[in-house]
């Protein structure tokens, strides 16, 4: 069955937002939640696609700071190279240097695995 998701009702199913995280759970069950909410989301397995993905620069980027190729600081700091109007939040259960140093780049939030979904939710919504 396809269900049609009207962005009067969904206002923020225009804004792309896109899951950058290795973890398959984690992602696929973020990616079912935005998209029941009518958000346009998108996701990324390793740094790599990540920086693919910045072709199309979406306005949010959820972050997983450790990616089987890397490190999620280097899309951070691609994004802010770039100087996209992406908002980043780093989805984390890294240590606490990592972060230090990831917040250097400015995130604009911060959410430890794991994460409180409805603060995250909120966040993307706010966008």
């Amino acid at each position: 069955m396809i269900q049609f998701v009207s962005t009067e009702a969904h206002p923020q199913a225009g804004l792309q937002t896109l899951i950058v995280d290795d973890d398959p759970v984690s992602r696929e069950a973020l990616l079912k939640i935005l998209r029941l909410m009518g958000v346009n989301a998108t996701a990324a397995v390793s740094v790599s696609e990540g920086l693919e993905a910045l072709s199309t620069p979406p306005h949010n980027v959820v972050l997983d700071l450790m990616l089987p190729d890397g490190s999620g600081v280097d899309v951070l700091r691609r994004i802010r190279q770039m100087g996209l109007p992406t908002r980043v939040a780093l989805l984390t259960g890294a240590d606490k240097t990592m972060i230090e140093d990831a917040e250097s780049l400015r995130p604009d939030a911060v959410f430890a695995k794991p994460v409180d979904l409805r603060q995250l939710l909120d966040w993307i919504k706010a966008g």
